[in-house]
């Protein structure tokens, strides 16, 4: 099966690892893949594929509405999360730097003859 699909289970571990899959890959789209075409291709970038168009303009009415309100709810989060971390950042930058030097920190202190020690 596709793992781009979300599947509802009773467990909440899934769930929560299926929605947060989801998400980072839509912030990785969004944030890493979207500036990287636009730095190659410019104004020549389409904002949607052909077939993106197709499926829009042949999508019933009801659907046209729920599929226009999904993508405000998208933009209005995707502006929210760019302002925080625009906001944010010096933190942010704060924040990796002082992560990567704990994780060294840790990998040194537990590093015992070319190999990770688990105790």
């Amino acid at each position: 099966m596709d793992s781009s699909f979300l599947y509802f289970t009773t467990s909440r571990n899934h769930d929560g690892t299926a929605i947060t899959g989801h998400l980072l890959t839509l912030g990785f789209i969004s944030y890493v893949v979207k500036p990287h075409m636009q730095k190659i291709y410019g104004r020549d970038l389409r904002q949607e594929a052909g077939l993106t168009k197709f499926i829009k303009k042949s999508l019933p009415p009801p659907a046209k509405e729920l599929q226009q309100s999904v993508d405000r709810v998208l933009d209005e989060t995707r502006h929210f999360v760019d302002d925080f971390v625009e906001a944010d950042r010096s933190k942010l930058v704060a924040g990796s730097s002082s992560m990567a030097k704990d994780t060294t920190a840790l990998f040194k202190k537990y590093h015992r003859g070319g190999q990770l020690n688990a105790s």
